[in-house]
């Protein structure tokens, strides 16, 4: 189809004697060649790895807790392609990744011009959650101002615009086995949220409480005069 793949895969990586596991996104081009590798940095616990495995007993952590044993990535790599003669550069949180700003905004800043979610949301079947986890990504795409493109094999697969519209009649495709397509703008340029971070809603917090604590204050003190 001469078409490039990106899709999730379980990754083992051999660094000399040593064998590390991943939670991977991988970008497959066209002639076969790997296009680009990013390793999931923000892990589920107690479902990707076990927290302060190395505390506890070797049975409970080989035996009674049947979890994978994910490592965590260390890097928000951005993987390129070009297609249509522009250069695309993707951004992809996996899964639980989306519900994290930090995570979209590296990629931002690492130069992504487009992000796209690879999810797997069947732990949620037929509870709101899966319209809670989508609606993250509505705002990963207004802070970065990035369109957003989310595969989910069990759950919402749409396109949302940056603007944090979500395309209609995309949300949700009308059975098992659908395509639904798009043009999506390649976004250039940082968002005051991607250049400062949670800076700008921690100032916002701040000049609403000295604004709430001045209008008190002024109507107690207009209180007082009154009752004088």
């Amino acid at each position: 189809m001469n078409v490039p793949l990106l899709y999730g895969q379980p990754k083992v990586s051999q660094r000399g004697t040593l064998r590390e596991g991943y939670n991977a996104a991988i970008l497959l081009k066209p002639d076969g060649s790997v296009g680009g590798e990013y390793y999931k940095q923000h892990l589920v616990p107690f479902g990707e790895y076990i927290p302060f495995r190395k505390f506890l007993p070797k049975f409970i952590t080989d035996g009674i807790i049947g979890v994978a044993d994910y490592n965590f990535g260390q890097q928000s790599n951005v993987m390129t392609i070009t297609l249509n003669d522009q250069e695309t550069r993707i951004g992809v949180p996996i899964c639980f990744e989306s519900v994290f700003d930090e995570i979209s905004r590296e990629f931002s800043q690492n130069g992504a011009n487009v992000l796209t979610v690879l999810t797997n949301d069947g732990w949620y079947e037929g509870t709101s959650a899966i319209a809670q986890h989508n609606a993250f990504s509505v705002f990963r795409a207004i802070e970065t101002r990035r369109a957003v493109i989310r595969a989910a094999n069990r759950g919402i697969s749409c396109f949302i615009e940056p603007s944090g519209r979500i395309l209609p009649d995309q949300v949700f495709p009308r059975q098992e086995g659908d395509i639904i397509v798009s043009d999506v703008p390649l976004m250039e340029g940082r968002t005051l949220f991607v250049v400062l971070g949670d800076w700008v809603s921690l100032v916002s917090v701040v000049v609403i409480l000295g604004a709430g604590a001045a209008f008190w204050a002024q109507r107690r003190k207009q209180a007082t005069t009154d009752s004088d």
